[in-house]
């Protein structure tokens, strides 16, 4: 079952499975696993600790995998992690991070930024003392927890494992309670920030907001944060730089590192009531990237606990208002459009789609949405009129944070080759059970330079898991002039000529 307000999307007809591999990270597992479209695993990461939680792919095939540290209060805290690695094809670790202490705690989610940085999810003490010497009512807080848990957002930079950048949730409050406090006022007039006492609920381990996802959209340079407990997704400006992030001014938007735009539960910013609450326990809040169906509309997975006539889930899609500025339209005392989702899918009955924690979603590049019900440990993906054309269920039953799908056919292993000494680089065809004992031919090309010089280094037939291995040999070394170019390489089927892999791209060093 969908809805939708999106003419030009919904009459799409799309009957097919998005080809790619689905990267999971199921629960309970130290492993993550590459999965074609059968299901089967065609390439494995092993681990050493369990996830905690997120995992995705560079454009170069290493993994980046968030995992369990322990060693935290915090660690007690569903989607704890402490922990952040990128993991070559070969399992070999790249670096290796950790957040890991009696008051910081890596956990839940990454989002990966084009010039190879990683913002991460943070939990932060700020103590409950801390909090009600902010504004905290002591009535919601319990007297036995020594901690009260913030969030704030870094920016690593993995090449010399330093923070580059910082957002805290912290320094963008606001409190009716004590009039001695700072930030005291009423949230109706200050929807840019967070209200120290809402809800009105002691929290369980002192966890208040409990962020689960978090995205970058590099068109805007914003971020987009998932509050699990609050059920609303906020924007948040990284053009500014850190101090610029603590106050109300500075970055692209002008309003520092204030709340740009927020949805899903207007009570949480006096503007509305129970009926205008449009998520409930989200999970996987993302923009729809440029050249996808939907791009620049927000995305996310509404897991429904709570929800009036459920619980069910639902994949909710929606068009933010956002002004040539950057800003987002908001008109004072009202909420921020739109009322309610532009499309959403759920399944015949609702109930059938029901994730009570984790879970996700992601729109496919031929206008499909994948879907992960969570706690199942099962996914399944939609095209756009609401018609099941894939399913998945993770063979040990255990749950999965999310998934992502991989048009990524093609793994190196090495991404560079020294012009001085050549020598040669191994490669792993991974065409997955729809190209299984396909004949395939391998190519390379140097650029910049014509693509009349491409040159086949190898040729055969996918095995019958859909899997081959070639290896480019330079015979020795290379001219000097070969120095600062690249080696561009891709394989595709023959007889018939009718899929090609992506393109992977081995830079020579001097």
């Amino acid at each position: 079952m969908f809805f939708s307000l999106l003419p030009s999307f919904a009459l799409a007809a799309l009957q097919s499975p998005q080809p790619g591999h689905t990267l999971v990270a199921p629960f309970g597992s130290f492993d993550t696993n590459l999965v074609d479209e059968g299901g089967n695993v065609i390439h494995t990461w092993p681990g050493t600790a369990l996830p905690g939680n997120a995992t995705y792919l560079r454009e170069n095939g290493n993994l980046l995998r968030m995992y369990k540290t322990g060693g935290s209060p915090a660690s007690v805290i569903g989607g704890s992690g402490g922990g952040v690695q990128e993991i070559a094809y070969d399992g070999t670790i790249v670096w290796d991070f950790q957040v890991a202490t009696a008051t910081e705690l890596l956990h839940h989610d990454m989002a990966l930024m084009p010039n190879g940085n990683v913002l991460l999810l943070c939990f932060e003490d700020i103590t409950r003392t801390g909090a009600i010497a902010m504004g905290r009512n002591p009535a919601f807080t319990n007297p036995g927890d020594a901690f009260f848990w913030s969030e704030k957002v870094i920016e690593l930079d993995p090449e010399t494992l330093t923070i580059v950048w910082e957002w805290r949730l912290a320094d963008h409050l606001v409190q009716d309670f004590d009039p001695g406090a700072a930030n005291f006022d009423v949230i109706a007039n200050r929807p840019e920030r967070l209200d120290l006492n809402f809800p009105g609920t002691v929290p369980n381990n002192g966890d208040w907001i409990h962020l689960n996802a978090i995205d970058y959209n590099p068109e805007l340079d914003q971020v987009v944060l998932s509050s699990l407990f609050l059920n609303e997704i906020w924007v948040i400006d990284h053009s500014t730089t850190t101090a610029e992030a603590a106050g109300t001014t500075g970055g692209l938007t002008g309003k520092g590192g204030d709340i740009l735009y927020r949805w899903g539960n207007p009570q949480a910013y006096d503007a509305g009531g129970t009926a205008d609450q449009t998520l409930w326990n989200q999970h996987d809040i993302q923009w729809i990237p440029q050249g996808r169906p939907g791009a620049g509309n927000l995305l996310v997975q509404n897991n429904g606990n709570g929800r009036p006539g459920g619980p069910f889930s639902s994949a909710d899609e929606w068009a933010p208002p956002i002004l040539p500025d950057g800003t987002y339209s908001l008109t004072p005392g009202t909420a921020y459009d739109p009322p309610l989702a532009s499309w959403s899918w759920q399944d015949t009955p609702p109930t059938d789609y029901f994730s009570s924690f984790v879970g996700g979603v992601e729109r496919m590049p031929n206008g499909n949405t994948l879907i992960i019900e969570g706690a199942t440990g099962t996914a399944w993906e939609v095209e756009p009129g609401g018609t099941k054309v894939w399913n998945y269920s993770n063979p040990s039953g255990t749950p999965l944070f999310k998934a992502r799908r991989y048009q990524k056919f093609l793994f190196p292993g090495d991404s560079t080759l020294s012009a001085a000494v050549g020598g040669s680089i191994a490669f792993d065809l991974q065409g997955g059970n729809t190209l299984a004992s396909r004949p395939f031919v391998l190519r390379a090309q140097v650029s910049p330079g014509p693509p009349s010089l491409r040159t086949t280094i190898a040729s055969g037939v996918l095995d019958a898991s859909g899997f081959a291995s070639a290896s480019l040999n330079t015979g020795g070394a290379l001219p000097p002039a070969a120095s600062g170019r690249s080696i561009l390489l891709r394989w595709n089927t023959t007889t018939p000529n009718d899929f090609a892999s992506d393109v992977i791209s081995v830079v020579i060093l001097p």
